[in-house]
C-alpha cells in the first residue's frame, strides 16, 4: 500500500470518529421515533421504516391504479 492508500484510510477513519460533528436529530418520517442523521436529507430512522414506506407507497399507488381501472370498465359497459 502506498501513502496516498495510507492518508485516504486514515481520513475515513477520522470522518468516522467525527461523524457525530455532522449528524444532526430528526424525526423519522414513518414511525415518528428520534433519530440521528448522518446524512442530511435522511428521512427514515431504520431499513424497517424505509420497506414500510416503500410499501405504502406502493399499496396507494395499487389502489389508484385499480381504481381507474374500475372507471374505464364503467365507461366502457355504459357505451
Amino acid at each position: 500500500m502506498s501513502r496516498k492508500d495510507f492518508a485516504a484510510i486514515d481520513a475515513a477513519i477520522d470522518y468516522t470518529a467525527d461523524r457525530h460533528k455532522y449528524s444532526t436529530h430528526k424525526t423519522c418520517v414513518v414511525c415518528g421515533t428520534p433519530f440521528e442523521a448522518i446524512r442530511s436529507d435522511a428521512e427514515v430512522c431504520s431499513h424497517k421504516c424505509t420497506q414500510r414506506r416503500y410499501r405504502k407507497r406502493l399499496q396507494a399507488r395499487l389502489a389508484l391504479e385499480a381504481a381507474a381501472a374500475r372507471e374505464e370498465l364503467d365507461n366502457a359497459t355504459r357505451h
